[in-house]
């Protein structure tokens, strides 16, 4: 049985919701596989080039078949390819022996949209139908009007849609989608199988991917870069608002100028994962003694303050899917708001 997983847009959390429902599978006796067809950056991996969520999903799923390899990459080296002629493979005739023989159930993880991939003719409809698959769709709520998005994949894939995950909801919203939305997707045909709450730990980023991103010199605590930060706040205020402003938040790292000594002593005195310090400046002694003490990573960047927060906004709004601690989130949410017999008795995996 093969399951297509795709998503509405781009970092909708589609990948969280494939690994957790690998496991929880897996933990029920079932054998899955798990495969991407559409690659976003090759990366090698023991001599294979496989996409980022390939090679977490072989780090974490225990099963022992292979990952499967993406057909094609979506970088922009292979799509310039494709567009010169250099690239004329016909990825419909390759597509036919993709899903493994074995197991009983296959997941395979489609594009960030259900366009993506159109070029080399592989879009989530085509892979649906040639694969063929049944398709869960993870769609990130923002507004009711994601509801035209589902209305519209419906009629594309007619009997093949599964159901969708509803994820990332406000937790103030959760109870008005149960009451209105979901009953009226329902009606349409559309099994809603969860409504996952939004989590601030999955939506988090480590200390170790800001350093890479802003290419910053780590001043202290070396070994706490696998610390999970989940807000952002600026420190550009007098020290008594800092404070105040500081408090709102735990888990938080805090981008300031790196010759504001009086906020970065205030920002640790609060709930702070880490010092983002601009303007390449040296740091004072007692920033880095009390850093050390509390094993906060202080971080030196170049670029200003302004420039540090663009690129900070950029990674939160991309966040991958690597870290133990959202593996395990993402089982506990999916474990409370999965309707997994649902699942099983539409993919008939209950005999």
């Amino acid at each position: 049985m093969n399951l297509l997983i795709g998503s509405t847009t781009a970092c909708s959390g589609k990948s969280a919701v494939t690994l957790g429902l690998g496991l929880h599978l897996e933990a029920d006796g079932l054998q899955v596989s798990y495969a991407k067809p559409l690659g976003n950056h090759a990366l090698d991996v023991g001599g294979r080039l496989l996409d980022e969520d390939c090679a977490t999903m072989g780090k974490y799923l225990r099963t022992g078949m292979p990952v499967g390899a993406p057909l094609v990459f979506l970088d922009r080296a292979s799509v310039r390819r494709r567009l010169s002629g250099e690239d004329n493979d016909d990825y419909l005739v390759r597509l036919r022996d993709y899903a493994p023989a074995t197991g009983q159930l296959h997941l395979i993880e489609g594009a960030g949209t259900p366009q993506e991939g159109a070029m080399f003719g592989l879009t989530l409809q085509v892979l649906a139908e040639q694969l063929p698959a049944r398709v869960l769709l993870v769609c990130r709520y923002q507004e009711d009007l994601v509801i035209d998005q589902l209305l519209i994949l419906r009629s594309q894939l007619g009997n093949r849609l599964l159901g969708v995950v509803l994820n990332d909801v406000p937790a103030d919203q959760i109870e008005d989608l149960t009451a209105v939305l979901v009953p009226f997707l329902e009606r349409q045909g559309i099994a809603v199988l969860a409504t996952l709450p939004a989590d601030t730990a999955l939506q988090s980023v480590s200390v170790a991917e800001l350093a890479s991103a802003l290419d910053a010199d780590v001043l202290c605590c070396r070994d706490q870069l696998d610390l999970m930060v989940e807000s952002v706040h600026i420190g550009a205020m007098s020290v008594n608002a800092a404070i105040k402003y500081f408090r709102t938040a735990a888990n938080k790292a805090v981008i300031t100028g790196g010759d504001r000594t009086d906020i970065q002593l205030a920002a640790l005195e609060t709930s702070t994962t880490c010092l983002i310090l601009t303007g390449h400046l040296a740091a004072a002694q007692p920033v880095l003694a009390r850093a050390e003490q509390l094993e906060v990573p202080v971080l030196s960047v170049h670029h200003d303050t302004l420039g540090t927060t663009e690129i900070v906004d950029r990674l939160f709004g991309q966040v991958r899917f690597r870290e133990a601690v959202k593996v395990q989130r993402i089982q506990q949410l999916l474990a409370q708001h999965f309707d997994f017999e649902r699942l099983r008795a539409l993919l008939g995996l209950n005999s």
